[in-house]
């Protein structure tokens, strides 16, 4: 949900909130208003009465045409001079309910104890509620209609700049060597955002350049040691020597080649997590993995492995060509080097996904582990732990999901493609051992 979405309900939601308890409150200050402003009034007309009686004048002078009653008292007078009462009963002549205000005054005129008593009919309380009732639902509903409709256009001028802000970030990308730029705006939280933003871009930017740097010159120099060892160990080992140092040099020789496997992986994982390959165009996936097939025929013969695949052709996905020559190889490699001898591949490709299946070993390792950097099934054996993890953070850049699980003899690892990133043109399928 928006975030002027949000505040519009807010804003709605307390407005039915306190509308009822305004009314309320209204409510009552006006009918006691009103009560009180008649009540005054039949109080002076009261008294305008005592004060001709004093006078001597008749009473009936003054209260023609009004509801006053003149009736004299045995005395003394009551405590209360005044006294008021309110009376709710249904008119039958006009058939609805009445209020009837009484002001009842005592008064002492020379010896004599007048009752002057005068009445007239107020609004209900009802009555009050009523009209009241209608004027809140019609400003209630001005109101709501009045925020829903101005919301938008009003957010879209004070939200611009937040807006602009967030374009610009969506859009920064680490290769880009210009500074990120943050538009210009007079609201104190978003100049606070914005100095975050840019000095979090910068950094970001500069660890960015450094890191690479680093990486870069690392694996660069690591490079020239390596094979200045590699070149010595080849010219050590074409001279006399004896069997024991032979088998020194070659370990040694593999050591080194570890290394720079090693190395070179490293390298790719930076670089991927770097997002340095990015995918312009669709791949025929199919055709590459025909062709890396092919080109393991001798290790797959050397084991005396049984392949079969069923491979979709054109089958294109949105793959940088680099990441999918290394996805597959790592697959392939693997199930070709943990597999066992005179066992089964089966590789399957279609436009939802990439399975490779193989037989061998259960792992001691839980498979969900295995795409650690550096975790191996056999912490022993020669490889170096790191084909899965680079498999992974091939699949993360590109949107897809990787599985990896083992049951009834089988490792079985499946890359589920992105469907906006897959392209079929043809249905047909190649089959083939």
């Amino acid at each position: 949900m928006k975030l002027v979405n949000k505040f519009t309900l807010w804003f709605v939601g307390i407005l039915i909130l306190t509308t009822p308890i305004s009314m309320a409150i209204s409510h009552y200050n006006i009918r006691k208003k009103i009560d009180e402003a008649e009540i005054e009034r039949l109080t002076q007309v009261n008294g305008v009465v005592a004060s001709q009686l004093r006078q001597g004048i008749p009473h009936e002078k003054y209260a023609q045409g009004r509801p006053i009653h003149v009736s004299k008292i045995a005395g003394p007078l009551p405590d209360e001079h005044v006294r008021i009462t309110e009376e709710n009963y249904f008119n039958e002549d006009l058939q609805r309910e009445e209020c009837q205000l009484t002001v009842t005054s005592y008064y002492q005129i020379g010896d004599t104890y007048y009752r002057i008593e005068s009445h007239d009919y107020v609004i209900k309380a009802k009555q009050i509620l009523a009209g009241m009732m209608s004027g809140v639902i019609w400003k209630m509903l001005l109101i709501a209609c009045c925020v829903a409709l101005t919301a938008h256009i009003v957010s879209g001028y004070i939200l611009k700049p937040f807006y602009q802000t967030l374009r610009a970030i969506q859009s920064f990308s680490l290769k880009q060597k210009e500074k990120i730029g943050f538009p210009q705006t007079s609201t104190k939280e978003f100049k606070e955002l914005n100095m975050l933003l840019q000095k979090m871009t910068d950094k970001i930017s500069e660890d960015y350049a450094s890191l690479k740097e680093f990486s870069e010159n690392a694996s660069h120099e690591l490079q020239t040691p390596l094979a200045v060892i590699r070149s010595k160990l080849d010219l050590l080992a074409n001279t006399p020597i004896r069997a024991d140092q032979a088998q020194l040099i070659a370990e040694t020789q593999h050591s080194v080649e570890k290394l720079s496997r090693i190395n070179r992986s490293l390298l790719l994982l930076t670089k991927l997590e770097n997002h340095e390959f990015e995918p312009s165009e669709h791949i025929r996936l199919c055709t590459l993995t025909t062709a890396t097939l092919s080109a393991y025929q001798e290790l797959i013969q050397l084991k005396s492995l049984t392949v079969q695949r069923r491979v979709n052709k054109n089958v294109h996905v949105k793959l940088h060509p680099t990441l999918a020559e290394i996805l597959l190889n790592n697959l392939l490699h693997n199930a070709i080097r943990h597999n066992v001898q005179e066992g089964h591949i089966v590789v399957n490709l279609t436009s939802e996904q990439l399975v490779v299946r193989n037989t061998g070993i259960a792992p001691k390792t839980p498979t969900e582990e295995l795409f650690q950097r550096f975790k191996k099934n056999n912490q022993s054996s020669d490889g170096i732990g790191l084909g899965l993890a680079i498999v992974r953070q091939i699949c993360e850049i590109s949107g897809f999901n990787i599985a990896y699980h083992y049951a009834d003899g089988w490792h079985c690892v499946s890359v589920l493609f992105d469907p906006n990133k897959v392209q079929v043109r043809k249905t047909e399928v190649f089959a083939g051992a």
